[in-house]
């Protein structure tokens, strides 16, 4: 029993000598890097996008797409998300999804007229619904494309000006 003693006092003041000598190992402080030598990542692809910013912004304006007709410089687009970046198409997918969202109270309207009355309401009507319900608005879209009625089928579709993209992206 007195070796076991002997042994733990033994083990003990190896122990505390090695710390009160400092025995232990010391903790340098590092260099400071030389940051002129580490070159820069490279840069980053950039987006392709076309610089417009309309989010949070909304329009009232709804045109009517049997007098855009006969113009050659208005067209229907489809509003699908394309791009070949990540930036691209999330922009892409933004107005996809603003543009299809956002016309959905008017759209219920058109089909609870069209239940009610057994036909569309035409552009004159759409205006009136719209001077009624001032709080009605629509998600803004890049400044070449409008929202247009067609009374034909009662939907809200987009239409883009050539002559204004042009315009815009120069």
């Amino acid at each position: 029993m007195r070796s076991g003693i002997m042994l733990l006092f033994a083990g003990f003041v190896f122990i505390t000598s090695n710390v009160i000598i400092g025995c232990t190992p010391k903790l340098e402080k590092p260099e400071k890097p030389n940051l002129d030598a580490v070159e820069a990542p490279p840069a980053a692809p950039k987006p392709n996008s076309d610089g417009v910013s309309v989010t949070k912004k909304k329009t009232r304006e709804i045109l009517d797409l049997q007098e855009l007709a006969g113009k050659p410089e208005w067209e229907q687009v489809e509003m699908d998300v394309r791009g070949n970046d990540p930036l691209s198409v999330s922009q892409s997918a933004y107005f996809h999804a603003a543009s299809q969202l956002g016309a959905i109270p008017i759209e219920q309207w058109i089909n609870q007229q069209k239940a009610v009355e057994g036909k569309t309401p035409n552009y004159a009507e759409l205006q009136d619904f719209m001077k009624q319900n001032a709080s009605l608005t629509l998600p803004a879209l890049k400044p070449w494309q409008h929202y247009a009625y067609n009374a034909e089928e009662g939907k809200i579709v987009v239409v883009e000006n050539r002559d204004e993209r042009e315009a815009a992206l120069k």
